[in-house]
Order: C-alpha cells, then structure tokens, then sequence
C-alpha cells in the first residue's frame, strides 16, 4: 500500500483529508491498468483506472 498525494489523497465518499491508500497497481485482460484505493478512515474502497499497458501510467493517478 502507498499513501496517495494531490486530489487522490482525499476521500470523495466521507471527505477525510489525506486518507486514502492505493494497493499495487495490477493489469486487466484487456491491458487496462487499475489499482485500488481505500480510505483509512471510512473504509471505503473503489477501484480506478490508472492507464493502459500500451500508454503507460497516469502521471495524475
């Protein structure tokens, strides 16, 4: 798990500032690359896309 920094950093669910974490970055069958990200507050837990393997990672995920 890592902390997130910028606008991931804060829960869209409770509002809690700088709470979330994502896990490590895994890659569909498709080539779409997710993570999951999880508030350490709230416990809430969504997964989000952070590229495709053949465009590499969002730099603003």
């Amino acid at each position: 798990m890592r902390r997130l920094e910028g606008k991931w950093a804060d829960c869209d669910f409770c509002g809690e500032e700088e709470s979330n974490v994502a896990s490590r970055v895994w890659q569909e069958a498709d080539g779409e690359l997710r993570d999951w990200v999880v508030c350490l507050f709230c416990g809430t837990s969504n997964a989000r896309r952070v590229g495709h393997i053949d465009r590499g990672i969002d730099p603003e995920a």
